[in-house]
This record gives structure tokens, sequence and C-alpha cells, in this order.
């Protein structure tokens, strides 16, 4: 009887081991090509056709990035800005998980049980070729902005170049991505164009002199606001200044359960000796057991926030 159920459980075993076996994944798809200077590949793996190629576009794309981000480490970052790499590198992540291989060729598929192994390959020339005519259109409209822009006022150079920023991140991501395509490809002249535009952001914030006046004899939300302008690279000063901004704060005081309660609705408006450039209206609540004087300055600090999440840019230059 042990002998018979012995017999079972191995044959069960070797059943199960023989169909390990035949459903491996195949020895091509294991070994998969590593990308030449002429091709790119790509491997994937799914229950139906198009999930595998999918999933071989998506490792297609995995490493250009893998490749870009290595550019990145080994020639920008000793002479380029941490924030502009940074957010250069998170926008290429998604840039390249948006491009297209429009040319995409299947190199080999199979189907194993219940899973399609496929090699997907693209020309590197001809990718570089499609993509770079779609950059240089980009470019183009960019230079053109850039002049535009060079010829206005700071504060309006400041709001243009400012809304035109994402457009030099993404460019600057295409850059790079041209450059894992084809290497011979130099990125660097396009990354340092845009960088220097972005970077004329801050000179320029810089270069502008701010005066505050509020209407309370109390300074807190003239602090807050301070505060938010210096952390932006915004100079206050009570003279040679470019823009007034004028902090108007109306307050109700109230008194429930013990606490003192002050409600404010403050007007910030900034504008230059002869135009009007914004007027918002930020409404918070501070709360004190202990004086009315604290919950206006707990209500200052909640203005602070609000500044924060509205942007500094917004608050001085949209109406």
């Amino acid at each position: 009887m042990k002998y018979i159920l012995y017999s079972i459980v191995l044959f069960i075993i070797v059943g199960c081991t023989g169909d390990q076996q035949n459903f491996a994944a195949p020895q091509w798809y294991l070994n998969n090509p590593q990308n030449t200077p002429s091709t790119l590949y790509g491997e994937g793996e799914g229950y139906v056709k198009k999930e595998s190629i999918n999933n071989a576009l998506s490792s297609m794309s995995s490493k250009l990035i893998v490749s870009v981000k290595s550019t990145i480490n080994t020639t920008t970052t000793a002479n380029s800005d941490q924030y502009y790499l940074k957010e250069t590198t998170k926008n290429i992540e998604v840039q390249a998980k948006k491009i297209e291989f429009s040319n995409a060729k299947i190199a080999k598929i199979q189907q194993v049980g219940g899973s399609i192994y496929v090699i997907m390959k693209v020309d590197r020339v001809e990718l570089f070729n499609i993509n770079f005519r779609k950059f240089k259109t980009q470019h183009k409209f960019i230079q053109d902005r850039y002049r535009t822009i060079s010829s206005r006022s700071k504060m309006q150079q400041i709001k243009n170049l400012t809304a035109l920023k994402p457009k030099l991140l993404q460019a600057s991501s295409d850059a790079l991505l041209l450059n894992a395509i084809n290497q011979s490809f130099k990125f660097e002249r396009y990354h340092d164009i845009y960088q220097r535009y972005i970077e004329k952001i801050d000179k320029l914030k810089a270069s502008l002199v701010i005066k505050v006046i509020s209407n309370h004899d109390r300074k807190f939300f003239k602090d807050s606001l301070v505060s938010a302008l210096n952390a932006n690279n915004y100079s206050v000063s009570n003279s040679n200044y470019d823009i007034t901004i004028n902090i108007t704060n109306k307050i109700r005081y109230s008194r429930a359960m013990g606490w003192d309660i002050a409600k404010v609705a403050t007007t910030v408006s900034s504008r230059t000796a002869t135009k009007v450039l914004s007027t918002k209206i930020i409404n918070t609540v501070g709360r004190s057991s202990s004086s009315r004087d604290n919950a206006l300055n707990d209500a200052s600090r909640s203005f602070e926030a609000k500044i924060k999440k509205i942007g500094i840019d917004k608050l001085l230059f949209e109406k």
C-alpha cells in the first residue's frame, strides 16, 4: 500500500515538473538581445498578443529612462541647478512613457502555455528622425517666444517666463531622450539654453524690488507676506521699488466657548506706478484661548499657508 501511494505521489511530482518545463519561457526571451547603436529592443510577456507588445514597448521606454539618468549623472550634475535637474528627471519619466514607437516591429514571438512572449525592435535612426522633427518645432517656438519676452518689462518677463517654464522643462527632457536614442545628438546645447532661461526668472526676481504696505498696525499678515516673497527670491524695500503690494485686512472678532476668534478678509493688491497687476481676497480664521491678538496671529499663519498654496507669482501677477 505504501509503495502504491509513493508511486502516485512521484507520478504527480514528475508530471508537474514536466508541465513546468513545457511552459518555461523560451531561451531567446530569457537571453533577450541588448540595445545596439542601430536598434532598440524590448521584451514583454502577456496573456494576449497586444498585452505582450505593450509590455515590451514599456520595457523599451524603461531602458531609455535608465540611459538618460546615467547621462544626467555623468555629464550635467556638476554644472546644473539641482532643482532644475530634479524636475527634468521627473519629466523624463513621464515623457519616455508617452513616447510613440510608431516604427516598432516584432522581432520574435512565441506562445508557451497560456503566455505569449515577444521581443520588439525599433530602428533607432528612424525613431530619432521622427522625434527630432517634433523637437525642432518645439525649440523654434521657445526661441521665438523668448525673443518676444526679452523686450518686455521685468514684471512681464517674470510672468511670461514662469508660464513658459513647463515647456522649457519638457524640451530639456526631450533633448535628453533624443540623446538616449542617438548618442551623437548634442543635447548639452539645448539643455544649457533652457536652463539659462529658467535661471533668468530668479535673476529677474532678485532685481525686482517690492514695497509692502498694510492697513493694520499689527504686522502679522505683512510679515507672512514678506517671508513668502523672500522665500521666492524677491527683494523687499521701501525705496527704489518697482511694485507696491497693499494688504487690507477686514477683521471681525467674536468669542465662543472661551475662545477668541478672528475672522479676516485680506485683500492683496499688487500694482506698478501705472497699472494694477493683481487683486485677490484671502479669507482666514484664527483662534486663541488667551487673547484677540493671538487669534489674529493664528489667522496670519493660515494666511501664510494659503499664500504658499496659491503661489506667490500667481498672487502678484494673475488677476
